[in-house]
């Protein structure tokens, strides 16, 4: 059992209907030979032989007692590669207007927190010989470096793969008791009070200053020459839960032409 990080608790904490946290990754290969079970079967061989190198994959989230300090990742149970792992439109081609679709509307819901925070949808029969792998993971486990460090781990730059090896065994850890949870609650909320009190203990040694500084209105005016004033537009309202996923398809000899010629 270890605490979510402060970063990854507020993701939690922040999430909301109209707003739910997720990272998505819609990624496109060529299709080859293999049928749609065998395309299915053999991803979850990879994800089972490498799955280990992800081990936030296998946890879900525990909230401690009254929100007193952050959740802790505790080992799923009941964790099953087959629950994470969907296999879509297994015995029609679709067009990539619906990758796109599909796409918007799993990412529009929030995930159940009783079980990991990821999945991936296999796509085996998409248009032009190709198939498609929709990622959707939790900004709780991931964001943008994490997330290309994962795919780093997943994929291989070679016909070459460790296929043939067995998974690394992995025995669940018991779930924690409450009463396990609530100490390890206890600790944590005694540290944040020392740490608390230490930086009270700071701040008091500069009240007089903090005081003087207010009375002569120089922190007002610093916050009045920071406050940004925009008006109201149509893109400023209130938004609701739907998503919609847009691509754009542009070649990669033109990108680098644009990459060199900007030193990015």
């Amino acid at each position: 059992m270890e605490s979510l990080s402060g970063l990854d608790a507020a993701f939690l904490a922040a999430e909301t209907d109209t707003m739910p946290l997720n990272v998505g990754g819609i990624l496109v290969f060529e299709r080859g030979t293999l049928s749609e079970v065998e395309s299915y079967d053999r991803i979850l061989r990879v994800f089972a032989s490498r799955i280990h190198l992800l081990p936030h994959f296998r946890k879900k989230v525990v909230n401690a007692p009254f929100g007193l300090v952050q959740p802790y990742w505790v080992d799923d149970p009941s964790f099953s590669l087959s629950n994470h792992i969907h296999l879509v439109y297994p015995s029609e081609e679709v067009a990539l207007n619906q990758v796109l679709e599909f796409a918007g509307l799993i990412l529009a819901e929030r995930f159940d927190r009783a079980r990991p925070l990821w999945d991936l949808f296999v796509l085996p029969r998409v248009e032009g010989g190709r198939f498609v792998l929709i990622a959707k993971l939790h900004h709780a486990i991931i964001d943008g470096i994490s997330g290309m460090e994962a795919l780093e781990s997943l994929f291989d730059l070679s016909q070459e793969s460790d296929l043939a090896t067995h998974p690394v065994a992995h025995i669940p850890e018991s779930p924690p008791s409450r009463i396990e949870v609530a100490a390890m609650t206890l600790f944590g909320l005694t540290d944040h009070t020392l740490m608390a009190l230490s930086g009270g203990a700071s701040a008091l040694k500069k009240l007089p200053d903090t005081f003087a500084e207010s009375f002569s209105g120089h922190n007002f005016n610093q916050a009045e020459e920071m406050r940004v004033r925009t008006s109201r537009t149509g893109a400023s309202g209130s938004i609701s839960s739907a998503r919609e996923v847009v691509a754009h398809e542009m070649d990669l000899k033109k990108l680098s032409v644009i990459a060199k010629r900007h030193g990015v």
